[in-house]
């Protein structure tokens, strides 16, 4: 019995020595687990930061281009508008000086009589006005 209790002794010596190594090893493991926590919550941290500061970028950014689009658009409308009006306007700038002056208005037309003898009518009138040294202006239109 008492090879039996030394036995016992011995491995109650080897299972504390066991125990002391395995609650060292815990410990350790523990102590490691804490700092790898804590290093786990700064990045994470960190990296909230980032991305709330680049969800803001990021939305002033689309902001930014959702305007830009806008203008541009309107420019590239402008543009659009410039050269139709250039067409245009060359266009009736070779009409222009491509036309004829019998072409505006017909030579047997109308209007074109009224016109002349209308503008006669007011020529013989304004010379008749005998206003404002009226005799001067008759000789001066006829050549006197």
């Amino acid at each position: 019995m008492e090879s039996a209790c030394l036995q016992e002794s011995d491995r109650q010596v080897e299972l504390e020595d066991s125990i002391i190594a395995w609650q060292d090893k815990y410990e350790r493991l523990y102590e490691s687990h804490k700092r790898v926590q804590k290093l786990n919550q700064n990045l994470e941290d960190k990296l909230l930061k980032l991305v709330d500061r680049n969800s803001g970028e990021r939305a002033q950014l689309t902001s930014d281009v959702a305007t830009l689009s806008v203008r541009l658009a309107q420019a590239n409308y402008n543009i659009q508008s410039l050269k139709r009006e250039i067409v245009t306007a060359s266009n009736m700038e070779s009409n222009w000086l491509g036309a004829r002056t019998d072409t505006f208005i017909g030579r047997d037309s109308q209007l074109a009589e009224m016109f002349l003898l209308a503008a006669a009518q007011m020529f013989r009138l304004n010379l008749n006005r005998e206003v404002d040294g009226g005799r001067f202006l008759r000789g001066w239109l006829c050549g006197w």
